[in-house]
């Protein structure tokens, strides 16, 4: 994880927090314990912002976890912060669904939109296959 990399070398090298109020997790699956851990190296941090995005798309939900309400109820069950609500001009849907033992939805999810590549360079096969028209 690049954000527990971030937290594991702030406090190795001794250096003081940052000054910041926001910080951004894209790339990797944001979990309850990396939320704890900013919240807990960097208290100027009010806010972590959970941006998500299969890798056709850029960052299409964003799912925010503020320092005044954390930690959330719904972590209990399942240690995965939840991807959120969809950005403008997104569209998502799931298929071939099943209701996870936290009771959120989990499947494959169908992303349309102005955010969604053209398809895989060079690789026509794959294209036709998850590229749906």
């Amino acid at each position: 994880s690049v954000l527990r990399s971030c937290l594991q070398a702030f406090t190795a090298m001794g250096r003081g927090a940052p000054r910041m109020q926001q910080v951004f997790v894209a790339g990797e699956q944001l979990v309850a314990s990396l939320v704890q851990g900013v919240f807990d190296a960097w208290p100027s941090v009010k806010e972590v912002v959970n941006a998500y995005g299969p890798a056709e798309t850029h960052v299409v939900t964003v799912h925010r976890v503020h320092s005044s309400t954390w930690p959330l109820p719904s972590l209990r069950e399942s240690p995965a912060v939840p991807i959120g609500k969809a950005l403008p001009g997104v569209g998502l849907a799931l298929r071939n669904t099943t209701t996870s033992s936290s009771g959120g939805q989990e499947g494959e999810l169908l992303v349309s939109g102005p955010c969604l590549a053209n398809g895989y360079i060079g690789n026509l096969s794959k294209t036709s296959e998850k590229f749906l028209v």
